[in-house]
């Protein structure tokens, strides 16, 4: 299959960042065609110079689909001009989530109400922007930095804890201080 298709199929064609998961593709007028609005971004650059690139990968690796995020056209835009904020562990973070949504959703009906309000837009926001704060400045464990953190829930500290570990280690924590 290809990388761009199994990008786009692995997130059910949804943009991968957490506060957006806007909708990229749907039909044209005519019975044949459909739209495209989505872009099968690399996660480390493809070529020296661009954004996140990482000499250690072989051609095949910047090629394969585990370098390759699904974003619309807009998030694409917006990872690639600021890696400094978007960096390749948010960006694996967001693929890793995006996938495990679609994965939860295979089968199941969706709801009457697809639309997501501006408070939860809001929330996945500032969710990332504290992932993003812990990934950049912890030393050791992560738990003393999300302890600080006083108007997250015990459930969202939990949820952030283990998209750090997931990010750090590249596994699911042993344990998890705030289940």
């Amino acid at each position: 299959m290809d990388v761009k298709r199994a990008a786009a199929e692995r997130v059910s064609f949804l943009c991968s960042r957490p506060c957006c998961r806007a909708s990229t593709g749907g039909p044209q007028v005519a019975d044949s065609r459909a739209v495209n609005l989505g872009v099968a971004a690399h996660i480390t650059a493809a070529a020296p110079g661009g954004p996140r690139y990482d000499p250690s990968m072989t051609p095949e690796e910047r090629r394969g689909v585990y370098n390759a995020i699904w974003l619309c056209q807009t998030c694409a835009k917006l990872v690639d001009n600021d890696p400094d904020r978007f960096t390749v562990a948010v960006l694996r973070d967001w693929k890793l989530q995006a996938q495990a949504e679609a994965m939860a959703n295979v089968g199941k009906p969706r709801s009457a109400d697809t639309s997501r309000d501006a408070a939860t837009i809001a929330r996945a926001s500032l969710m990332d922007h504290r992932f993003q704060m812990v990934m950049d400045n912890y030393r050791g464990s992560p738990k003393f930095m999300i302890d600080t953190f006083k108007d997250l829930s015990q459930l969202e500290k939990a949820d952030l804890y283990e998209r750090v570990i997931r990010a750090k280690k590249h596994r699911a924590p042993k344990m998890n201080p705030y289940t």
